[in-house]
């Protein structure tokens, strides 16, 4: 009887231990608030930016933003970076694809602070692209425009016609002069 009730016992304690290691997995699984912090971008545009995006520091994922609160003249973002990151923000992008990237102007610079507001820089984006090829399209359209050139080529024209006469002129004056001489 003895040895059924050590046996029990320690299988209880056994079971316990099994549990509170389960336990202690889970939440070292779920909650990562010790290796991660919380810092706020604020930026201008924030065009392709959403949940999710990627977070790069020094060309590496550091983290992803958590949400995007658009303001009225600036929008910010909740973003996940882990803590040994020292930020100097950018955002750049081409062809829709949004990445911040962070970089670090001196590496012994101390990390910034939990919960910082951080203005962001807009970097390339193909919007922006877009919009100044079509600028230049549109003056390149412009009727004016090829009549001024067209005009210019006249008058090159004209000029390189004259100067090619005054050549000749002075052609035949030089080696007039030379047959004058001898």
């Amino acid at each position: 009887m003895r040895t059924s009730k050590r046996y029990q016992t320690y299988l209880g304690w056994l079971v316990l231990a099994g549990l509170g290691l389960i336990i202690s997995v889970a939440t070292w699984l779920v909650v990562p608030g010790s290796n991660s912090y919380f810092l706020y971008f604020q930026l201008t545009d924030a065009t392709g930016l959403k949940k999710g995006t990627v977070v790069k520091y020094r060309g590496a994922p550091a983290g992803e933003i958590v949400a995007v609160k658009d303001m009225v003249a600036k929008a910010k973002m909740h973003i996940t970076i882990p803590k040994h990151c020292f930020v100097e923000a950018n955002q750049t992008g081409l062809l829709n694809e949004t990445v911040i990237d962070i970089s670090a102007l001196d590496i012994s610079s101390p990390p910034i602070p939990q919960n910082s507001i951080i203005t962001t820089y807009k970097g390339v984006h193909y919007d922006d692209l877009v919009r100044a090829t079509t600028r230049v399209a549109q003056r390149f359209d412009d009727p004016k425009l090829f009549q001024q050139a067209n005009e210019l080529m006249c008058s090159l024209t004209n000029l390189s016609d004259e100067m090619l006469g005054l050549i000749r002129i002075w052609k035949q004056i030089f080696t007039n002069g030379k047959n004058h001489s001898n």
